[in-house]
């Protein structure tokens, strides 16, 4: 019983994560926070890199595609403006499938 249960509950996480698709890649644009871009995505990228200067912070992320290549995305925050969300500078496309 115990591995049956545990079988399905690693189904069900397994598609949870499904990664990016093209579908979800056409509905991104700059400006964007990444909540709503994970909120589209339906999961989290992995952080790949983080850089500073006096007015901006710039986060690099990585998503991985839901059948095969990725996807770079590339935050940044404004220490100058009120609004602190991270929201999209640019992406890439690296074969997406």
């Amino acid at each position: 019983m115990f591995v049956l249960l545990l079988c399905v509950g690693m189904v069900f996480l397994s598609a949870c994560s499904k990664g990016i698709g093209e579908e979800e890649l056409k509905q991104l644009h700059t400006g964007m926070t990444k909540s709503r871009v994970e909120e589209i995505i339906g999961g989290h990228g992995e952080m790949i890199g983080e850089t500073n200067d006096d007015n901006y912070r710039t986060y690099t992320y990585k998503y991985q595609g839901e059948k095969g290549g990725y996807v770079i995305i590339i935050y940044e925050t404004d220490f100058n403006s009120y609004a602190t969300a991270r929201t999209v500078k640019a992406y890439e496309n690296h074969d997406l499938k």
